[in-house]
């Protein structure tokens, strides 16, 4: 699975699609649902964000694990933020212009 070219980005010399990295995550039984999206860096590539939800209290350092066993070094998240639900749009979308400009604006 590659994704929408209109979503993938640059970390590095590596194309990024998110659609590749949220299926890794979410293979873990207590991720409910994971939204990767490109944050801009002082080198003027891209850091991966991820926003999460996950259940039955699972911590952050489980979720570090997990992500650290099943991606490579530069597909793994530099940042993560839990939330209760993913946004979406008026259709019912993954409202992922939301959450690039949250990532921006988050620290």
């Amino acid at each position: 699975m590659r994704g929408r070219s209109d979503d993938a980005f640059l970390a590095g010399d590596l194309t990024i699609f998110p659609p590749e990295i949220e299926d890794v995550i979410t293979r873990h039984p207590d991720i409910e649902e994971a939204v990767v999206v490109g944050r801009p860096n002082k080198s003027g590539g891209s850091d991966l964000v991820g926003f999460l939800v996950v259940r039955n209290g699972l911590n952050h350092e489980a979720v570090v694990t997990h992500c650290m066993a099943n991606l490579p070094p530069l597909k793994r998240l530099h940042m993560v933020f839990y939330l209760d639900a993913i946004p979406r749009t008026g259709n019912g979308k993954i409202d992922r212009p939301a959450l690039k400009q949250s990532a921006t604006r988050l620290v």
